[in-house]
C-alpha cells in the first residue's frame, strides 16, 4: 500500500507531468517528420522539418530530466531539514521531561527534610522525645502530600519512554528509576501507616505519647532509616537524571 502511494505521489508531480507532455508532443513531431519525410533527400523542407523536430524534442526531454533532478534534490533537502528539526523537538520535549522529574524529586525531598527538621525539633524541645498531637497532625501532613508526589513520579517514570529506560548502577546491580521512587513511596508510606494505627494513641496522652512507642516515626527522626531508605534513594535518583541529561547527542557525539 505504502509503495503504491508513493509511485502515486511520484506520477503526480510537476515535473514528471512536463517530461511526459514534452514526450508526447516531440514524439507527434517526430511521427509527423518522418511520416511526410520518409526518403527525404538533405536540404529538402522535409529533411530540415525532421531534423528540426529532433532537436527540439532531445532538448525537451534533457532539460525536463534536468528539471527532475533539480526538483528531486530539493526534495530531499527538505525532508531532511524538517527530519532534523522534529528529531530537535522530540529530544527537547523529552528533556524537559527530564528535568521536570528532577526538579519535583529535589523539591519534594527538600520539604520532606524541612519537615523532619521542624518535627524532631518540636519533638525533642524538652530532651524527652515526646510527640505531640498538634506537631504529629502537622508534619505528617506534609509527609502524606510528599508520598503521593513520589507515587506520581513513580508512576511518570515508568509512563515516559525515555524514563523507563534509566537506571543507575548500585553495587553492581542495574536498579531502575521507578524502583527507587518505590522504595522512596514505600519508606513514607511505612511512616504514615504507623500514624493511621497511632494517632488515637497521641491524641489520647495529656502530655504527649513517647516516641518509644512510635518506632517507625523515632527513626525517622533520627535518621537511622532516612538516610539510607530516602536520602540516599534521591541521591540515586539525581545521578540517573543528571546522567540522562548529559547523553551524548547521537548526531553530534557531544553532550546536551
Amino acid at each position: 500500500m505504502k509503495n503504491r502511494q508513493e509511485s502515486a505521489g511520484f506520477w503526480r508531480r510537476p515535473a514528471v507531468t512536463v517530461v511526459l507532455c514534452l514526450a508526447v508532443i516531440g514524439g507527434a513531431a517526430l511521427l509527423v517528420a518522418f511520416t511526410v519525410g520518409t526518403g527525404a533527400a538533405p536540404d529538402t523542407l522535409r529533411f530540415e522539418v525532421a531534423k528540426s523536430s529532433f532537436q527540439v524534442f532531445s532538448v525537451a526531454v534533457i532539460g525536463a530530466v534536468i528539471s527532475l533532478v533539480t526538483s528531486y534534490l530539493q526534495e530531499r533537502q527538505s525532508d531532511k531539514r524538517l527530519s532534523e528539526a522534529f528529531a530537535r523537538d522530540l529530544q527537547a520535549k523529552e528533556d524537559d521531561a527530564v528535568r521536570d522529574v528532577l526538579t519535583n524529586t529535589i523539591q519534594s525531598y527538600n520539604r520532606v527534610k524541612r519537615a523532619r527538621r521542624l518535627m524532631y525539633a518540636k519533638t525533642y524541645d524538652a530532651g524527652d522525645g515526646t510527640m505531640r498531637l498538634g506537631v504529629y497532625d502537622e508534619y505528617i501532613d506534609v509527609l502524606m502530600n510528599e508520598q503521593l508526589e513520589f507515587e506520581r513520579l513513580k508512576r511518570m517514570s515508568r509512563s515516559v519512554p525515555l524514563l523507563s529506560g534509566v537506571s543507575i548502577d548500585i553495587q553492581g546491580k542495574k536498579v531502575p528509576l521507578h524502583a527507587l521512587f518505590g522504595s522512596v513511596e514505600d519508606y513514607l508510606n511505612g511512616v504514615l501507616d504507623e500514624y493511621k494505627t497511632h494517632r488515637n494513641t497521641v491524641a489520647l496522652a495529656t502530655d504527649g505519647a513517647s516516641l518509644h512507642g512510635l518506632p517507625a516515626t523515632q527513626r525517622f527522626l533520627s535518621g537511622d532509616d532516612f538516610w539510607p531508605r530516602m536520602a540516599d534513594k534521591v541521591r540515586n535518583v539525581e545521578i540517573a537524571l543528571r546522567g540522562q541529561l548529559m547523553r551524548p547527542d547521537p548526531r553530534t557525539g557531544s553532550g546536551y
